[in-house]
């Protein structure tokens, strides 16, 4: 398996990773978003606010998974106001139980430190929820904050 960031050339890829990450959590596909996916992807990649990796073998998407960066005010408890904000997890149904959730999850918290991020949390889903709890995200307040 090889691991790699991805670039703006991956963003139509990231966007069809996206749209069958969204199927698999059950979501329906009511409204055509890949438009604004596209123009999201774009804005967060030109302002260098996203780092997503992805796993791939044989040249196939096996896995994904990002971090965006927000700043807030400084706070007690986060005095750089920076928050890594986790999303786009998913892996595919061929390439599940093998470690690579963890092995992008690792990648995505030490650029989450590299950035200075104070906090680093993420929203999870049904599926997500065990492995997130298993490397260590606590639920605070409809969060899941690593601490």
């Amino acid at each position: 398996m090889e691991y790699r960031k991805a670039t703006p050339e991956d963003i139509d890829l990231i966007i069809e990773l996206r749209r069958i990450q969204l199927i698999h959590e059950q979501a329906q596909e009511e409204v055509e978003i890949k438009h604004y996916m596209k123009a999201f992807f774009e804005k967060v990649f030109a302002e260098n606010r996203i780092i997503q990796i992805l796993a791939e073998e044989d040249g196939v998407a096996a896995a994904t998974g990002a971090v965006l960066f927000y700043e807030y005010p400084p706070g007690f408890s986060n005095p750089s106001g920076k928050v890594a904000y986790i999303a786009n997890m998913f892996t595919s149904p061929d390439y599940r139980r093998r470690g690579l959730a963890f092995e992008i999850m690792d990648m995505l918290v030490e650029e989450a430190g590299k950035a200075g991020a104070g906090e680093v949390r993420l929203l999870a889903s049904e599926p997500g929820r065990p492995v997130y709890e298993k490397y260590g995200f606590i639920k605070e307040e409809g969060w899941y904050i690593l601490k």
